[in-house]
């Protein structure tokens, strides 16, 4: 082929295949036995390998500054050689030294990252290579991988398995849940271990004349996690509650809105976050903070950089916390502004007929828990209540209204359709404004071509009337529907500024049109009065004017019709409705029913079907499937979801059904969030803009005052003596 390939000096250095993960094999014994496979297919009789090749498949990455981040982070960690990230693979390739780290450190270290890290199923996707030359070791020095993994075969259960069911604290991440599941499978009597990370639980299943409940929980103590007794079943009553047992804890249970404000221990801060750049930086803010003792919960809103924590006050302050996210290499720092975290909405109320009715309204919706202000308007059957959407919701308050014999429904939202953000009123106002002068200034400017040509070729002045040449005549006739019609939206805008006390470039605009128009009509008229030559006028000046700055209000208001298009077309994306689901204990749905996306609230689960729209933002609980969230991201490709997935309002689910829990509704949405960061950008200024703005607020009194004086100045000289003044002038 044209290469040059040599085998290496030492080709015993490099060792056959490895695996972190045992899979079953017959026996010699036959088919009916089975005992799990060694973990090393294959080593060298007189060396051991130094440097292993690890594959794993990472979930959850989004983008270039993900692969850095896994390959910049793990890269750093002590024993490993090389990192490789592929996106598109969903892979990490790692060589690392196995008397330094283990492939399951290696995963947990990415799943502390806010990726979903595991190993492939196939023990060939392990190639241990040895890059050294190692001292010489006995075959019969390393222990039998079938006899050290033989005490991992199940016990079967009988008459005498007990269950104990434990609540399991300090765990961090999958590499917790191996290791006591491990440990505790190697103990005698132990028959099957279940170990849930989210509900810090574990369901064991022993023989209770081998080992006792006690040495159980001593053992996992051991292991560095703090245990607790949660439920104990005896071997009479373990048989039959067993499958209900195991099914009950396969699908985790929440806790409710009510759990959670039911909870007086625990408070809430705001800290505002920065740096934060993509999912993976909120999972990792998300799965680190959960590790801090003290901290509940905690919930990170991307767009708006904020985040929301439940916390111990007794264990920790809300400095330390935002102390605890700086380590983590993000900015932070507390909100100490009121109100921070409540929602306002305003409801329509039907039925009300005095002012009794309108005090019943205050008086009950402010018993309610969570609510801080409610002001009903009996005028306009119109109320707004301030509330805390952790403790109540939106159909809560309708609710309690309903419930007093006042129909109660959501207002329709201003942004409803993206209405708001329509330019076209103003463009269509600002185009036909620079369509008008275009009507007549190119007419002026034709004239006023033709007549200075005409006068260089000493061609006599025709007049209309003594005093009126046809110049003048023509011009006012075409300058005047300009002055009324034309300068109608200054005059307007001017007025409003001055109202104010304020200046602007519309009151510069209109003193210069006014004073060039009227000038030129009072020497015109007082020509004629007086029977003099035709004298020089500025009647060209308000269509000149009028013309090119309508013209570039026009193109100004294009620009900003072009963002608002894109952010309604945005806003669209999210649908109007969602489906509600109600689950038991045991996460199974109860019933379902479809509801306006207003009043959808913050732990509410609903249910996605292919080819839907997610209605808010979320966290996936149940299910797996792929979403399409190229029109919000800008993620070509459709991004997996399953349990613990985020999910963003406004994408579309493609090829299975999830049920998530929301999030952020209403304006906390991603959608909502962009929209207002837009519009926060559209009205905040550059530095140099705000500097501008403050010159043009002293420039519109400059030049009226330079004005002034060169008027009072031209004036004093004249009544002084006017020969002074040249005749030119």
């Amino acid at each position: 082929m044209g290469f040059e390939a040599t085998l290496p000096e030492h080709s015993d250095e490099f060792v056959a295949l490895a695996t972190e993960r045992t899979k079953t094999t017959p026996s010699k014994g036959g088919l009916g036995s089975s005992t799990p496979a060694a973990t090393l297919i294959h080593v060298r009789p007189y060396e051991a390998a130094q440097v292993t090749t690890a594959l794993i498949n990472v979930e959850g990455m989004t983008c270039q500054s993900c692969v850095k981040n896994i390959e910049g982070t793990v890269g750093k960690r002590a024993g490993v050689k090389s990192v490789t990230v592929s996106l598109e693979m969903k892979r990490a390739t790692i060589a690392f030294d196995p008397a330094a780290t283990s492939a399951e450190q290696l995963c947990a270290a990415i799943d502390d990252m806010g990726f979903e890290a595991t190993l492939p199923e196939h023990s060939d996707e392990f190639v241990a290579l040895a890059v050294e030359r190692t001292k010489s070791a006995p075959v019969a020095s390393r222990a039998s991988p079938t006899s050290s993994l033989s005490s991992l075969t199940p016990t079967s259960t009988g008459a005498g398995v007990s269950v104990i069911k434990v609540k399991i604290y300090g765990m961090h991440c999958k590499s917790c849940v191996f290791k006591i599941e491990s440990h505790a499978k190697e103990l005698a009597g132990i028959s099957d271990v279940k170990v849930l990370l989210r509900d810090e639980e574990g369901m064991v299943h022993y023989d209770g004349s081998v080992i006792s409940k006690e040495t159980i929980m001593a053992e996992i103590v051991s292991l560095g996690f703090r245990c607790e007794l949660d439920t104990w079943l005896p071997a009479s009553s373990a048989a039959e509650s067993r499958d209900s047992a195991v099914g009950a804890t396969a699908r985790p249970t929440r806790r409710t809105k009510k759990q959670k404000a039911d909870n007086d221990d625990v408070e809430r801060c705001y800290l505002h976050v920065t740096g934060m750049t993509c999912a993976s930086c909120v999972a990792n803010i998300e799965r680190n903070m959960m590790k801090v003792k003290g901290v509940e919960s905690i919930l990170v809103a991307l767009m708006s950089q904020k985040a929301e924590i439940e916390y111990d006050p007794s264990l920790i302050l809300p400095s330390q916390i935002a102390n605890y996210v700086k380590e983590l290499g993000f900015g932070a720092e507390v909100i100490e502004e009121e109100h921070v975290g409540e929602t306002a909405i305003e409801v329509t109320i039907e039925g009300m007929t005095c002012a009794a009715c309108v005090h019943n309204i205050e008086t009950n919706v402010m018993k309610q828990r969570g609510v801080i202000d409610v002001k009903v308007a009996l005028a306009t059957g119109r109320g707004k209540v301030k509330f805390d959407p952790i403790l109540i919701g939106t159909r809560d308050i309708l609710k309690v209204i309903d419930d007093l014999g006042f129909p109660a429904g959501l207002a329709k939202n201003s942004r409803a359709g993206a209405a708001f953000l329509s330019h076209k009123g103003v463009t269509r106002q600002w185009r036909n404004t620079f369509l008008f002068s275009l009507i007549f200034g190119v007419p002026v400017m034709a004239m006023m071509i033709y007549f200075m040509v005409s006068m260089s070729h000493c061609n006599p002045m025709i007049y209309v009337v003594d005093g009126l040449s046809l110049e003048n005549f023509l011009l006012f006739l075409l300058c005047t529907p300009v002055q009324i019609l034309g300068g109608r939206y200054f005059y307007v805008q001017a007025y409003k500024a001055l109202k104010h006390g304020a200046t602007n470039m519309d009151v510069l605009i209109v003193l210069a049109t006014t004073i060039a128009y009227v000038y030129s009509v009072i020497v015109c008229v007082i020509a004629m009065a007086l029977h003099l030559p035709s004298p020089v006028q500025f009647f060209e000046t308000t269509p000149m004017l009028m013309l090119f700055v309508s013209l570039g209000r026009w193109l100004e208001h294009i620009a900003k019709g072009k963002t608002s298009e894109a952010l309604a077309k945005l806003l669209q994306l999210q649908p109007p409705e969602g489906v509600l689901v109600e689950m038991d204990t045991n996460g199974h749905v109860v019933s379902e029913k479809t509801i306006s996306v207003d009043l959808i609230q913050r732990g509410d689960v609903l249910k996605v079907v292919p080819g839907a729209k997610v209605p808010v933002d979320g966290r996936v609980i149940e299910g797996a499937s792929t979403c399409d969230e190229s029109l919000i991201t800008g993620e070509a490709m459709p991004v997996t979801k399953k349990a613990g997935s985020q999910v963003i309002g406004g994408s579309i689910n493609q090829n299975g059904t999830i049920l998530f829990e929301a999030t952020h509704v209403g304006q906390d949405t991603t959608l909502n969030q962009i929209v207002k960061l837009v519009e926060e950008a559209q009205t905040s200024k550059a530095p140099i803009q705000a500097f501008a703005d403050k010159i043009a607020g002293y420039f519109v009194p400059m030049v009226m005052a330079v004005s002034s004086i060169t008027l009072g100045v031209w004036i004093g000289v004249g009544y002084y003596d006017v020969t002074l003044i040249k005749r030119s002038y």
